[in-house]
């Protein structure tokens, strides 16, 4: 029994008698001037609406009925079936133009979207997409037990479908995987009011902390805001007083410069120092030679001393025995002795002149330490700081008069060297000079012959 009713009014319009079983769908034609109605022993009547007539009986389906959907222009219906099919009907002739085997163990539900495209489910429990022309067009993921009720959106974007087990499933189209389950036994209404009273309590307890929490947090910021104040003001103090430093850096940079290129005229300094040093102490290994050679003359001037002396003695007797022979030989023996003790004062005179040579030779040694000393502080000195590098350069510049002095005293003590050797050359001349007086005097002493052979032997030694 179909049954059809006024909105406006409630009243029944009409009342129509064809099936035989239990009604399981009905729909409206989207234009209105059509409806369906399908029942569980496959019947499927198509009425107009505004009549409540008879207008078409479709036959074909071998199970139960189960959905009804139709095509947007309201020319085709749509029926699912538990036979597994889903069969398409014009609405002029009522003649079946399509049949697709969509689902094994039935079909459940059909729906359609705006633009033609329409999705089913059924026992399978597979949710599958199908284009206008009923060619399959995209898959859901299956649903947990069998299907009863599926929908798309006008759209077309999004599918909804709901199982046996109550469960229902919310999917985009175009992304399957993203799907969203619903609850399916929503709360009542007093459930829900009780439960958002409850919140809002929560939420009022939890207003309250965080007011009591943002007043402590509010009075630890305006500490934390004088506290950045203080450390930004000692900031701007740390950044003039990083300035300064900097300052104070390239000064000192500059500075060490200074003294970097102080110590490297110092270093030259020292390096000539040293120069003059190796100098100087090659004048006094010659000054050395010099008196080695002249002690050696001394010693050998000693020797023919005694030589001498040895042989002048036995001429004196030989004279004083010859002076009533010859007055003549006896005054000039007595010169020749007379030149012999000037000989000797001389000799005397030289050996205090080697003495006070010996001595400035000493002093000399003991200068040229002092400098050599002098020069290693000078060394250790220039590894000081800046503070000592110009008492450093005074020591340098009083090094260098001393050197100075040294070498006037060298030079000096060369000259009076070579005074020595030409008064020595002197003295050798008048020795040679008193020995040709010797041999004149053994020429006129011939009545000395014997004594005159030996001088000659003994001079000639």
């Amino acid at each position: 029994l179909v049954r059809i009713y006024s909105t406006t009014t409630g009243e029944r319009l009409f009342e129509m008698k064809k099936h035989t079983d239990w009604i399981g769908a009905v729909k409206f034609s989207p234009d209105g001037v059509l409806l369906a109605t399908a029942d569980r022993s496959n019947g499927l009547i198509v009425w107009e609406a505004q009549t409540g007539r008879l207008y078409l009986d479709l036959v074909g389906h071998k199970g139960e009925i189960r959905s009804l959907a139709w095509r947007p222009d309201s020319s085709t219906l749509i029926s699912s079936s538990m036979d597994g099919k889903v069969k398409f009907w014009e609405m002029v002739e009522g003649k079946e133009i399509k049949s697709i085997d969509a689902h094994a163990g039935g079909v459940a539900a059909v729906n359609i979207c705006n633009d033609g495209t329409f999705v089913t489910t059924g026992k399978d429990t597979k949710v599958k997409v199908w284009d206008p022309a009923g060619n399959a067009a995209g898959e859901m993921p299956a649903l947990t037990e069998a299907g009863l009720e599926v929908a798309i959106t006008v759209d077309g974007k999004q599918i909804i479908a709901g199982d046996w087990l109550g469960n229902v499933t919310l999917w985009e189209r175009a992304k399957p995987t993203n799907k969203f389950s619903l609850n399916p036994n929503p709360p009542t209404l007093q459930m829900v009011m009780t439960e958002s009273q409850s919140k809002l309590d929560q939420s009022k307890l939890l207003a309250t902390t965080a007011a009591s929490q943002f007043t402590s947090v509010q009075q630890q910021l305006e500490g934390l805001q004088k506290q950045a104040s203080t450390e930004e003001a000692a900031l701007i103090e740390a950044t003039s007083l990083l300035a300064t430093t900097n300052q104070q850096m390239q000064q000192l940079r500059s500075d060490m410069d200074a003294q970097a290129k102080k110590m490297a005229e110092l270093e030259a300094a020292l390096v000539e120092a040293r120069k003059v040093h190796a100098e100087k102490a090659s004048n006094l290994t010659a000054s050395e030679a010099t008196a080695k050679a002249l002690a050696a003359k001394k010693e050998a001037m000693e020797k023919q001393k005694v030589a001498t002396e040895a042989a002048l003695k036995p001429m004196v007797e030989t004279a004083a025995q010859a002076k009533a022979a010859h007055e003549a030989a006896q005054m000039a023996l007595s010169q020749a002795t007379s030149k012999f003790e000037a000989t000797k004062l001389e000799l005397t005179r030289f050996e205090e002149y080697r003495a006070q040579v010996a001595k400035r030779e000493s002093d000399l040694q003991a200068q040229l330490l002092q400098v050599a000393n002098q020069v290693a502080v000078a060394e250790e000195a220039a590894k000081l700081d800046k503070s000592s590098v110009e008492s450093m350069t005074s020591q340098i510049a009083k090094l260098q008069q001393q050197l100075t002095m040294l070498q006037q005293q060298v030079q000096q003590e060369e000259k009076k060297q070579k005074e020595v050797v030409e008064t020595m050359a002197g003295k050798e001349k008048i020795a040679a000079e008193l020995k040709a007086k010797l041999e004149q005097l053994q020429g006129e002493a011939a009545i000395a012959a014997e004594q005159k052979a030996l001088f000659e032997k003994a001079f000639k030694k």
